[in-house]
């Protein structure tokens, strides 16, 4: 409850107390390697987390802990093993299809049929397919990919070669059967493990997703009509937990230096948040354009498109940089201290997306540093566009 409350130094002292009154306590371990990486004592944490899985080596919530921060610190190998035990932790998060298959652990796929499951968020199913492509290159004879609703069209445009079948809500995998023989399984998120297991293995261009044509010129057109100043995107939060949206996300006031003339801001917010953004133009005089079409939450094939007509993106770590970054646009993320292990430790660049650029905080809770440099930047960039505008 402390760490939940953000009271990270009090919640270590109580588990340092537990431990001692209780020195076999497996979950004190793991709790207490959680708020150490919270801190960023991630080396000590790590040895927390190892203490538990010795007390219980079957403790997947532990081992799925530890993989978070193996990832972080770059060890991609140990940390993609360690990974795989996010699938017996049990949450609401994450769909798990029991498919009577065999699990895919490597083997050649030529003439084989393997698919592909879905699970974790929208953002996550993003990320995990850019591996897809590598999927794609062991030549198997049939790849089908189940998605999410929304995202059925869109993949179905980035992957011609790939059978998609959009999540079902019924329960079972009865409309497997429709499918035909399938050879092996494998969930999305285990895909790194075969195919991003050094930092080498990023491939250098890491854009695929493929905007619709139609409603990408759409997007274009009616960015037109409202000016030839830089169009930007902006989404200030993220995240359903509550901890992790008070680490993520900022009151959209606080955004008000990089709000600068010479620039026109789009919402790529999902919820509604017009009440927000009324009182921001109310208040500062700052307009933040927004269409009642343009829906995240049910239509991604236009929001893909919508950003992707954009000049650039500055967004919270949430789903809106995975589909900017995957459909090749230009994103500046804001990062908090303890960053998400896929955005690793102290790089300005990202692995998974070669157009996102990462701005991190230098403290826990504070902003200061990342609303300056963003805001410095994108007054050099305005500068430089309305050069070239007025040339």
């Amino acid at each position: 409850a402390l760490t939940e409350l953000g009271q990270v130094e009090e919640a270590m002292d109580s588990y340092d107390q537990a431990i001692q009154i209780q020195p076999n306590y497996a979950e004190a371990y793991m709790n207490r390697g959680n708020t150490l990486t919270e801190l960023g004592q991630l080396e000590t944490a790590i040895a927390s987390y190892n203490r538990a899985i010795e007390l219980k080596p079957d403790y997947a919530e532990a081992h799925s802990n530890l993989s978070l921060v193996l990832l972080l610190l770059g060890d991609l190998k140990n940390g993609w093993q360690e990974y795989e035990y996010r699938k017996l932790v049990k949450t609401d998060k994450r769909r798990v299809v029991h498919a009577p298959y065999q699990f895919w652990s490597g083997e050649p796929l030529e003439s084989k049929v393997i698919l592909v499951t879905a699970e974790q968020g929208v953002g996550d199913e993003v990320m995990f397919a850019s591996c897809i492509p590598d999927l794609i290159n062991t030549n198997p004879k049939q790849i089908i990919l189940e998605c999410d609703l929304r995202l059925a069209p869109l993949f179905a445009r980035s992957f011609p070669q790939v059978d998609i079948q959009d999540r079902r809500d019924r329960q079972g995998v009865d409309w497997l059967k429709e499918l035909g023989n399938i050879d092996f399984q494998i969930a999305v998120g285990s895909l790194p493990g075969f195919f991003r297991q050094e930092l080498s293995h990023f491939p250098a261009s890491r854009s695929f997703l493929k905007p619709a044509p139609e409603l990408l010129a759409k997007w274009k057109d009616r960015y037109a009509e409202i000016g030839k100043e830089l169009k930007i995107g902006v989404s200030w939060s993220g995240g359903k937990d509550k901890k992790v949206k008070r680490i993520r996300s900022m009151d959209l006031p606080f955004w008000k230096p990089i709000f600068q003339p010479g620039a026109q801001f789009v919402n790529l917010q999902y919820g509604d948040h017009s009440e927000e953004i009324n009182q921001l133009e109310l208040e500062m005089g700052i307009h933040i354009y927004d269409w009642d079409d343009a829906d995240p939450l049910v239509d991604l094939d236009s929001f893909t498109a919508q950003i992707a007509a954009l000049d650039l993106v500055i967004s919270v770590d949430n789903s809106t940089v995975h589909i900017a970054g995957a459909a090749g646009t230009p994103v500046w993320l804001l990062i908090p201290y303890n960053p998400d292990w896929r955005w690793m430790l102290k790089s300005s660049n990202s692995l998974w997306y070669s157009t996102v650029h990462l701005f991190r905080q230098q403290k826990i809770g504070d902003w200061n540093n990342v609303i300056d440099e963003i805001s410095t930047k994108l007054q050099m960039m305005v500068r430089q566009n309305n050069k070239v505008g007025w040339s």
